[in-house]
């Protein structure tokens, strides 16, 4: 599919639940050069192994509720040059909402316009079962006062998110993350750092969650401690 408009006009308002472009039972194939005005939900991919490109999905105000711009529920799709062009909700909205695994979205960009609501936008929201997803080169930007609550939130023990911008207009969820080790669904090798550092760049509370081998540094009233993360737990360090 290529080179189509999906458009409401400025005076109809969307239904409830709709969809622009919503793909099902059909895999291997490209979507490229679409539009899509108007609808709840932009783009919908329910197949796998499709690739999305140069897609910009955005709404009239006047079309009513832009949820979700792409909702990434395929297995081992790619998103790339898309246009998450403002989710416009007086509810929690989002640029991606990914639900299942191997996702690869690159050199997007997620915006929050004018009409959108401040600090209630999600640029790239990852569910539980999103694992092992790769978000490289995307760009995050917002209107003054209508800024995007979070570029990245959810699930991101797995995600390798590296190389994105972010505009002052973003108000969290700034991450920049390589995944060390483990796996599961997927095998990941151990990460290699070149040159002769290893850079942590801020402390943290005492560390939660995270895969064998990890390290973080935290600094409170017991001083500064070095943890590695091991598997029995994460394990610590005073630093003299």
């Amino acid at each position: 599919m290529s080179n189509v408009r999906l458009y409401l006009e400025p005076e109809v308002q969307n239904l409830p639940g709709s969809i622009g472009l919503h793909y099902q039972r059909c895999t291997d194939s490209l979507v490229s050069l679409v539009v899509i005005i108007g609808y709840e939900t932009g783009l919908r991919s329910d197949s796998s192994s499709n690739d999305f490109q140069q897609v910009h999905v955005w709404n009239f105000k006047s079309n009513g509720d832009l949820k979700v711009c792409f909702a990434c529920n395929g297995w081992n799709d790619t998103y790339n040059q898309c246009y998450a062009d403002s989710p416009i909700t007086e509810e929690m909205g989002y640029g991606f909402h990914v639900t299942r695994p191997f996702q690869r979205i690159t050199n997007c960009r997620i915006y929050n316009n004018n009409w959108a609501t401040d600090n209630r936008v999600i640029g790239i929201y990852i569910a539980d079962g999103g694992t092992h997803g790769t978000y490289l080169g995307n760009h995050f930007t917002a209107r003054e006062e209508h800024r995007i609550l979070k570029a990245f939130d959810g699930n991101l023990d797995s995600a390798c998110i590296v190389g994105n911008s972010y505009a002052p207009t973003v108000s969290g969820g700034l991450v920049c993350q390589m995944p060390s080790g483990g796996g599961g669904a997927s095998q990941m090798p151990i990460t290699s750092i070149a040159g002769d550092r290893l850079n942590l760049a801020h402390p943290v509370d005492t560390p939660e969650g995270g895969l064998v081998g990890d390290l973080a540094w935290s600094e409170d009233a017991r001083g500064s401690m070095l943890w590695v993360r091991t598997p029995t737990g994460w394990k610590k360090a005073r630093l003299e």
